[in-house]
């Protein structure tokens, strides 16, 4: 098998340096210029929240094209609960039945309802690594540790065709039998700078570089060849200067 292809207009495909599907989900294992897991960062600004309309807001959806009920079914959703009286932060990372669904993330007032949505930025990091039998998962906030919790049983690489949403569902959640692709869209939000990552990022690193631009990651560049996907969202023109 080939292990470096490229044709027109596309990603390089190289094995040797991690540049295979910029979606990777690999919580577990080591491989060319990392040790594994994942990493999924965003600035967010929300004005608030309206559960007349939807207690649920997904922010990102990954997904794997498999039911639910299937063996090799993968997924990682990270969601807002807007009755949450804690923390108001839900992550799922699934694959088949193995991993853990809709687990709390986030500890004291600053991801609590109140905190997240009073219409200011804020940047948000989630990172995901199998640790033995469970997996380690991380919630930073502005560059700082909020909560480290060990959450479910471990997972292998989720495979197949991977493919994520922003801001609504890929599909219906576990065990739902209405919700299909666009829904959970939240409900007042801006994002700003996303970042998924094909690695555990280190707590020095999201410290370092949540406030700052990253580069690498292209098909010419072979720095950063983790980052898998990066929206700066700063294109284009509005002609409002009011516009953020």
């Amino acid at each position: 098998m080939l292990d470096k292809l490229r044709f027109e207009n596309t990603n390089i495909y190289d094995t040797t340096k991690n540049r295979q599907s910029n979606l990777q989900f690999k919580p577990t294992g080591s491989y060319s210029g990392s040790d594994g897991g994942v990493t999924v960062e965003f600035w967010l600004k929300k004005n608030g929240f309206d559960t007349t309309l939807t207690t649920i807001e997904t922010l990102f959806d990954l997904w794997n094209g498999k039911s639910t009920t299937d063996s090799t079914y993968g997924r990682l959703r990270i969601e807002l609960d807007g009755t949450g009286s804690n923390t108001c932060f839900r992550i799922t990372c699934r694959s088949g039945s193995s991993g853990f669904t809709y687990n709390e993330i986030g500890t004291g007032s600053i991801t609590n309802t109140t905190n997240v949505a009073n219409n200011a930025w804020k940047h948000y990091a989630f990172t995901l690594k199998t640790s033995g039998s469970t997996i380690d998962t991380r919630l930073y906030v502005n560059g700082q540790l909020n909560d480290a919790r060990t959450l479910g049983t471990s997972i292998e690489q989720v495979t197949g065709s991977l493919i994520a949403n922003i801001g609504s569902l890929r599909t219906g959640s576990e065990g739902a039998t209405v919700l299909r692709e666009g829904y959970g869209k939240v409900v007042s939000c801006s994002f700003d700078d996303f970042r998924y990552w094909k690695c555990r990022r280190t707590e020095e690193q999201i410290n370092r570089f949540y406030n700052t631009h990253v580069g690498g990651g292209t098909n010419t560049d072979d720095s950063n060849t983790n980052l898998g996907v990066y929206y700066k969202f700063n294109e284009g023109i509005t002609t409002t200067s009011a516009s953020e």
